[in-house]
């Protein structure tokens, strides 16, 4: 039976789908089934390139700045760290010392420097060793308790790996430890009951825009405060 004959579209009528075939048929030639001819555009590439490196750039811009934040940080952290590190040192050094003035007030009840060795005022450069050393030998008198406390406390103060750096150290009676601002000073009124050790050192300054020197307070500087000042009641005599 032969086959029957391919139906004419109607006209108006849409005429049946084509095959894949005859789709796959253009411009004289054969396509691939379901293949489909994309046509790069360079221009396109290059900007997708350029936007891609802008945005690395970006993220290493972002990163560098709070990498830099961190650094900073870091570096106050430890500048605060040794600053209360010095602070805690000094308060204990005076702590001792007001231990030993306690433990001593027939001498350290005298007014005068030659007669208390307790009453000293330095800075930076502490005494050579006195003698006798009371760790070693025997101390006879209140004088000599005093004199070899007041040098080994000095030596400890002073001393370049654990001690206060470009310290000043002032032990004197002050009845006015304070000014008008109610800041501590170095002066001594040489009155009243009650001894004052008074400790200041080498400090950073809370200036940032100082640099080199300058970006520390010193202790002889015209502005300088003790940065501890201690009062130490000592009762009376035996």
């Amino acid at each position: 039976m032969a086959p029957s004959p391919r139906r004419a579209a109607r006209p108006g009528r849409p005429g049946p789908p084509e095959s894949p075939a005859q789709v796959a048929i253009q411009g004289g030639g054969i396509k691939k089934l379901g293949e489909r001819v994309r046509q790069s555009n360079p221009c396109r590439r290059r900007e997708a390139a350029g936007s891609t490196l802008i945005e690395v750039l970006v993220s290493i811009v972002i990163l560098s700045v709070g990498l830099l934040g961190m650094a900073g940080l870091q570096a106050a952290a430890l500048r605060n760290a040794r600053e209360a590190r010095l602070q805690a040192s000094a308060v204990r050094l005076a702590t001792d010392l007001a231990e030993r003035l306690r433990g001593n007030p027939d001498i350290a009840l005298r007014r005068s420097p030659g007669a208390n060795p307790y009453l000293q005022s330095r800075t930076r450069t502490a005494p050579a060793g006195v003698a006798p050393d009371c760790m070693t030998a025997d101390c006879a008198t209140p004088q000599q308790v005093a004199a070899w406390d007041m040098g080994e406390w000095l030596q400890r103060v002073f001393a370049s790996a654990s001690g206060l750096p470009g310290a000043h150290v002032t032990v004197c009676f002050d009845e006015r430890p304070f000014d008008a601002d109610g800041l501590p000073v170095w002066a001594c009124s040489g009155t009243g009951d009650l001894l004052r050790i008074k400790l200041g050192w080498r400090r950073a300054s809370t200036d940032r825009s100082r640099t080199g020197g300058a970006a520390f307070d010193h202790v002889d500087a015209a502005d300088s405060r003790p940065s501890v000042s201690v009062p130490v009641l000592l009762g009376t005599a035996s």
